[in-house]
């Protein structure tokens, strides 16, 4: 998998599997990415994740410029939309909107992402969506 990754920049990838955090860093090498720092943490609350990871990073002299979440399947619930055509500036308040209204109200703050997947003309796109 990490072969297949094009990016000119050092690279995060971190699983946060509580109470033990695992993390690798990369970074482009001549034929695959160079290993440049791994290892894990403890990080009792969620919450706490981010600051456990800059004070790792910081302890090695690491520094990343892009970070890739790796997440338990059954954590995150992916669907498919179907949205008027908007600007890349409007379609992040729409693609929430939508969202708010399929959630549950349970009180949980969620998470959502989205990517076009698919653009038909100027009638609609279509969407994945990661909450």
């Amino acid at each position: 998998m990490l072969g297949k990754i094009k990016t000119t920049s050092t690279c995060l990838f971190l699983q946060p599997t509580w109470p033990v955090c695992r993390y690798v860093v990369v970074r482009p090498g001549e034929s695959r990415p160079q290993l440049i720092a791994a290892g894990s943490f403890d990080a009792e609350l969620p919450e706490a994740l981010v600051e456990h990871m800059k004070a790792e990073l910081a302890s090695r002299k690491v520094s990343v410029s892009r970070a890739v979440l790796l997440l338990p399947r059954g954590n995150v619930e992916v669907n498919s939309l179907r949205m008027p055509p908007a600007s890349e500036d409007e379609l992040p308040e729409m693609v929430s909107n939508v969202i708010a209204q399929q959630v549950d109200d349970s009180g949980e703050a969620n998470v959502h992402d989205f990517v076009v997947s698919e653009t038909h003309d100027d009638e609609s796109q279509e969407l994945l969506t990661f909450t």
